[in-house]
């Protein structure tokens, strides 16, 4: 199974460069729409795995999507001219660099994932894009990362940019009030008097429910306390239900799920819209978020 995936994957690399270099000849020739070779200065930003965030949006779970075996192993990558030979790379608690070597159209990080290579191939057709080859298990995976417009943040803070405003950032009506709530792009609520700013759990040490829920950090920046919460997102029912937790008293996982806190229903969107994707926003998050508070 695994020489299969190997030709595969073998295959689908020699018919991506041989399609590269046709159109290299062809960008030769006179094609006005060419580009600079690859580098880091020409790369220079935030990229995202936007493939992953449609998956989460799909199953509107990120803690169902992070069960796949597609999930990359960087959310996002950040490119400086600074550090020519090497990207940063991003997991939910973790930032690292890795040596690069680019080739054309075609970037190789030689100890991608488990120490062995992986292969991204660009494109700047529809959009400035990547498609990345990942053959390290056996099995060949494909995931599509896209250029961030958020230049004001590191590359995980732009990963929950793109994460935010294909989920929960909407407009809401809390259920039992007529406060009329915003999720933003940015981490930012407004029009809540209780909390004025989410971070969704991406995995790791805030899976405090277990690998089937999904958290979400509330917090109250006036008075620097928060919260993590479950939360279930419904698209089709166009609601977003919060809920407490509690201490388990079997202990695995620490915590399990109480009852709804908080509920709210979409609204209709004001003339100025927070579906807008905003280019520069404040997306810097904090570097850590604490665990509930044990009663």
């Amino acid at each position: 199974m695994q020489k299969f995936s190997f030709l595969i994957f073998t295959t689908c690399l020699f018919f991506v460069f041989s399609c590269k270099n046709d159109a290299e000849k062809t960008t030769n020739a006179g094609n006005s729409t060419g580009h600079a070779p690859l580098s880091a200065e020409f790369l220079e930003g935030n990229w995202v795995a936007k493939s992953f965030i449609n998956r989460i949006k799909t199953r509107s779970s990120v803690a169902q999507s992070l069960k796949s075996q597609a999930v990359p192993f960087s959310l996002a990558f950040s490119f400086s001219k600074k550090k020519p030979d090497s990207v940063l790379c991003y997991q939910s608690e973790r930032m690292w660099s890795l040596p690069v070597k680019y080739n054309h159209d075609t970037l190789e990080i030689p100890g991608g994932k488990d120490g062995k290579p992986v292969f991204l191939v660009y494109s700047d057709k529809p959009e400035k894009s990547f498609i990345m080859f990942d053959n390290t298990s056996g099995q060949l995976v494909q995931n599509y990362f896209i250029a961030a417009a958020d230049k004001t943040s590191n590359g995980l803070g732009a990963f929950f940019t793109v994460l935010n405003f294909e989920t929960v950032s909407d407009y809401y009506t809390l259920k039992g009030s007529s406060e009329k709530v915003a999720f933003s792009p940015n981490g930012i609520i407004t029009g809540w008097k209780e909390y004025d700013y989410f971070q969704i759990c991406i995995g790791g040490r805030c899976q405090i429910l277990g690998p089937d829920i999904d958290c979400i950090y509330l917090m109250n920046r006036k008075t620097s306390k928060g919260k993590w919460f479950g939360f279930q997102l419904d698209q089709t029912d166009k609601t977003l239900t919060i809920f407490d937790v509690k201490e388990n008293p079997a202990k695995t996982p620490e915590y399990i799920l109480g009852n709804v806190k908080y509920e709210f229903e979409k609204a209709p969107a004001p003339d100025k819209k927070v579906k807008e994707n905003p280019a520069g926003a404040d997306t810097k998050l904090p570097q850590k978020t604490p665990a509930p508070e044990k009663k």
